[in-house]
């Protein structure tokens, strides 16, 4: 498999061949080659081709980081996993930290990750630094896409035009949480895709029979308008109490093959649906490779620690961290 896909880089120039839609940006093209992890693969257009891994890569070699910049957020989502709010802290000096990172981490391409997804435990775009942050990892070679609630591009008054400026030069994409209670997000999918050329995923919650009725109606109504819908399972963490339930998952099964079906619109699942996925006794989902959750990424915290844990969901476990005493750097 490891010869296939070096011969796959060196003979082929487009992901068509392998039925894959490719993003309308040309990012070009990445490799990374880790045999003692039984481990290779190709990036092209925020594609990723794998070989299967025979353990997972090491904290600071993963080829996906979801980013903290902080746990300040503009909402209070009911379900929010990491219990973020108003008054929480936002990271300083994030630019520096990942500046670090890269003279001293992901110094070279096989440890480097191919792209991130700023979010993590907080909103981003409130933060400071927030368009530097998309520049840095950009002319560093990887490439930034970030999560939000949206809100603030509908705020006028906000520095809205120059987040999808700076989105729309150095973003593989933007994910919008589109759920119910969000009474923010349509406008701001409205104002992104009428300002920039930025492709726009939704992010949805699936929780109980409502929430899945739910989806299937943004699905119905936004086809063909979005890159991708990407459909997160209601975890037990931070301020929910609850997790999605079986028969939620079962009816979401047969919504998420239908769409894949008849649907313009490509569907993806998170990470914590693998319990889901993989049990013999629920119903199949089609076209979906699974893998274990955090095989290939972890998330990374631009705390004083800069910190690496297994997930967002999961933020107090530390792998791995570049400073005990912080004011050795900061």
């Amino acid at each position: 498999m490891l010869s296939e896909m070096r011969t796959f880089v060196n003979v082929h120039d487009d992901l068509k061949c392998w039925g894959v839609d490719p993003h309308p940006k040309d990012w070009g093209w990445k490799s990374r080659n880790n045999p003692e992890y039984g481990y290779a693969s190709i990036w092209h257009n925020l594609i990723t081709i794998r070989s299967k891994a025979k353990e997972p890569l090491p904290p600071t070699q993963c080829e996906f980081y979801d980013v903290s910049l902080g746990k300040m957020c503009n909402m209070y989502c009911p379900f929010c996993y990491t219990n973020a709010y108003g008054l929480g802290q936002v990271y300083p000096n994030v630019v520096d930290k990942i500046k670090y990172l890269f003279d001293n981490v992901w110094y070279d391409k096989n440890v480097a990750p191919y792209q991130v997804a700023i979010g993590s435990e907080g909103e981003p775009t409130i933060h400071p630094d927030f368009i530097e942050v998309l520049k840095t990892f950009h002319e560093n070679g990887v490439v930034p896409n970030y999560t939000t609630n949206g809100k603030i591009f509908t705020e006028p008054d906000s520095n809205r035009d120059e987040i999808v400026k700076a989105t729309d030069m150095y973003c593989g994409g933007v994910a919008l949480s589109a759920n119910e209670h969000n009474t923010y997000w349509r406008e701001a999918f409205d104002f992104i895709s009428q300002t920039s050329n930025i492709k726009i995923n939704l992010h949805m919650i699936a929780s109980d029979l409502n929430s899945i009725k739910y989806i299937q109606d943004i699905m119905k109504e936004y086809d063909g308008r979005v890159w991708t819908y990407v459909i997160l399972p209601l975890v037990a963490n931070g301020r929910s109490k609850k997790c999605m339930t079986d028969e939620a998952y079962d009816a979401l099964v047969k919504v998420i093959n239908e769409q894949r079906e008849t649907g313009k619109t490509q569907v993806a699942v998170g990470a914590r649906m693998y319990p889901w996925i993989i049990d013999p006794d629920r119903p199949a989902l089609t076209g979906v490779q699974a893998h274990e959750p955090e095989m290939f990424s972890k998330n990374l915290v631009l705390d004083e620690h800069i910190r690496i844990t297994p997930s967002s969901f999961d933020t107090r476990t530390t792998l791995w961290q570049a400073f005990d005493d912080p004011k050795i750097f900061f």
